[in-house]
């Protein structure tokens, strides 16, 4: 067996236990915490979530960021492969995301209290569903098939970021902690996966055949400008205020580290 083997081994038994521990979590929230923190948010407004830190955290989940960061990375360093599997992961999470939200169908706690304030119908109301939450899944998703590529100090770093956007989530009453749990578990198994179909099918990292860096150029240049005409300039301006350096700084040490080794 070889040290990489080993490792995925390892990985692999670590992805599962987490992943158990994070859906006995969601089950005893959503039987015993969902209502209570529901009760104390919408009683206690809170505002911290507004500054200008947390959106740009908040910002993260919306895997613009990240699907950007993953292609800036590409485009300066040529490597692609690790990029690929994250690509993938996403994809997965969004089709399993979807299905178990309209299967689920749980409201929103800030659509709950619409439906108690305004009256109307719920197709308007109920536009999207709660269980679980897409973004939390997104990133963890992502991170899950980084920490195979990087070093614990960095896989820690993402989680702590992972954490973020869940915790937000919650704050703005988009979700329940047992949304936020629950889609942890959908974005770590989603990206257990996309690592699976990779050591399946190993040519699935070279899909683009050499095309890699001039796509994720390409990406690089139409997200921002799709940030700015969707979401808005002061969106655009977070992106190029906090992830642009977190890419550069990321570059970086690694290209320090592969000098190292």
């Amino acid at each position: 067996m070889t040290a990489e083997t080993g490792k995925t081994n390892r990985g692999t038994v670590v992805v599962f236990l987490l992943t158990g521990l994070l859906l006995a979590a969601a089950a005893v929230c959503y039987f015993f915490v969902d209502e209570r923190v529901f009760s104390y948010l919408r009683n206690n407004p809170q505002t911290w979530h507004k500054d200008l830190w947390a959106q740009a955290l908040k910002q993260l989940g919306r895997s613009y960021p990240l699907i950007w960061l993953l292609l800036v990375w590409v485009w300066l360093t040529g490597k692609h492969k690790t990029v690929i599997v994250c690509l993938l992961s996403l994809l997965i999470t969004l089709a399993a995301v979807t299905v178990i939200k309209e299967t689920v169908r749980r409201p929103r706690p800030r659509d709950v209290i619409t439906t108690e304030t305004k009256a109307g119908d719920e197709k308007d109301i109920y536009r999207s569903w709660s269980f679980p939450s897409g973004d939390t899944a997104s990133v963890f998703a992502a991170v899950t098939v980084l920490a195979f590529a990087v070093r614990w100090p960095v896989t820690v770093l993402f989680a702590v970021c992972c954490s973020g956007v869940a915790i937000l989530r919650v704050v703005v009453l988009a979700h329940y902690p047992s949304d936020v749990l629950g889609g942890a578990a959908t974005g770590i198994l989603s990206g257990w996966s996309a690592i699976s179909i990779r050591n399946l099918y190993p040519e699935i990292e070279n899909i683009f055949k050499g095309r890699e860096r001039m796509l994720s150029f390409i990406g690089v240049i139409l997200i921002p400008i799709l940030i700015w005409r969707l979401q808005g300039f002061e969106q655009l301006v977070i992106l190029l205020e906090f992830y642009a350096p977190i890419a550069l700084i990321s570059i970086v040490v690694d290209r320090r580290q592969s000098k190292q080794t």
